[in-house]
């Protein structure tokens, strides 16, 4: 008998970087979510990420890098390659 392997379709995500010039510090993360919606869930007191030292300050920002087209298991390596290719970026620190 063969197996059936399901495998999600692929979906638009988008890739964000939350940022602040006052502590000189950025986020990179990944969502097929609003960016405002994501934006209101690091500021919530269940964030369990690296960004609550940049939510903390009054100037945090979260701005688009890319859209990608992605399955949720392609998208953790979609968000490394656009790290790698943002790095020295106006979000770099």
């Amino acid at each position: 008998m063969t197996e059936t392997v399901q495998t999600r379709p692929a979906r638009l995500a988008n890739i964000y970087a939350l940022f602040s010039v006052a502590n000189n510090q950025v986020y990179y993360g990944a969502t097929c979510r609003q960016l405002s919606e994501r934006f209101r869930q690091h500021k919530g007191s269940r964030n369990k990420t690296r960004s609550k030292d940049i939510m903390t300050q009054q100037d945090a920002k979260i701005e688009l890098v890319e859209s990608v087209e992605a399955t949720k298991k392609e998208l953790a390596a979609k968000e490394g390659e656009a790290i790698k290719r943002h790095h020295n970026s106006k979000w770099a620190t």
